[in-house]
């Protein structure tokens, strides 16, 4: 299959938590959004349920566009969604079991949100977004997707 030049990510919070993929690759420890690139067959919406269910084996229930956030790797915009999924615990299933070794590997991760601003997360852009948007959540509102 191909893959289009899109890159789609899920933004996934429950109980003031949110799920990241914590990633070892050449040497360096950090934390992406669960997602993926579109395929050139799929709408992004489709890729979005794709790659979730992909990398946390859970359907998403319901999902809302949040943002565009700016890929400095990719020099591109990606769009991000926040997203309800099924009952159950997440694990890695797909591509990315076949890819894990010691060198490189990918753990699905609850991560407090009040411990996103000390990790590296990438894209930078999108933990920036969450941040202002989980302060200004203090003033009531909500991740619930309505």
């Amino acid at each position: 299959m191909t893959r289009t030049d899109v890159r789609v990510s899920a933004i996934i919070i429950e109980d003031n938590k949110i799920l990241l993929i914590h990633r070892k690759k050449n040497g360096e420890e950090y934390w992406v959004f669960p997602g993926g690139g579109v395929e050139d067959f799929e709408t992004v919406v489709e890729g979005l349920i794709r790659e979730v269910k992909e990398e946390t084996n859970q359907d998403i229930i319901k999902y809302k566009f949040a943002f565009n956030s700016f890929n400095e790797a990719s020099n591109k915009d990606e769009p991000f969604y926040y997203c309800e999924i099924s009952d159950g615990e997440p694990e890695i299933v797909g591509e990315e079991t076949e890819k894990h070794s010691p060198e490189n590997w990918y753990q699905l991760e609850w991560v407090d949100l009040n411990k996103v601003k000390d990790i590296w997360l990438v894209p930078e852009d999108a933990k920036h977004k969450i941040l202002k948007f989980q302060n200004t959540a203090r003033g009531g509102s909500s991740f619930q997707i309505s």
